[in-house]
């Protein structure tokens, strides 16, 4: 099975993107797991999709779950919460 994943931040580390792909065959539905990386520390983030604000340490140390079927994918993005 192959998946992958790719989260790209801004300099500023106030603005992130993560994509998630499924790209194969993915019979027994397993959940892709990624963790977040390079988001600042001290700052709040809200996720798209999700409904908790969280600091940057708190979402890099939470393993998300991404149950994608066969050749399908996710986009989220992730901005800083002032």
């Amino acid at each position: 099975m192959s998946n992958y994943s790719n989260q790209y931040m801004s300099k500023d580390a106030e603005k992130s993107v993560l994509f998630v792909f499924q790209t194969d065959y993915n019979s027994n539905n397993s959940p892709i797991k990624i963790y977040f990386r390079g988001l600042n520390p001290d700052l709040k983030y809200k996720v798209d999709d999700l409904n908790e604000i969280l600091s940057g340490t708190e979402w890099m140390s939470r393993e998300l779950c991404f149950p994608l079927f066969s050749f399908t994918s996710v986009f989220l993005e992730i901005n800083a919460y002032h």
